[in-house]
């Protein structure tokens, strides 16, 4: 979809690609999951647990 941009706009392209790029790393290391899994401040399932 981001490709798209390209035949409009090449700064169009950018922006769509920076955007993609943004929401894939919100969506990988930002997630709660991620923080449980020890990727982030060293969460555990009990801690999960304990926010629900």
């Amino acid at each position: 979809m981001a490709a798209l941009g390209w035949f409009v706009h090449p700064i169009l392209f950018m922006i769509a690609v920076t955007w993609v790029i943004f929401v894939l790393y919100r969506r990988d290391f930002r997630s709660r999951e991620f923080h449980v899994l020890g990727g982030g401040r060293g969460g555990t399932l009990s801690d999960v647990a304990r926010d629900v």
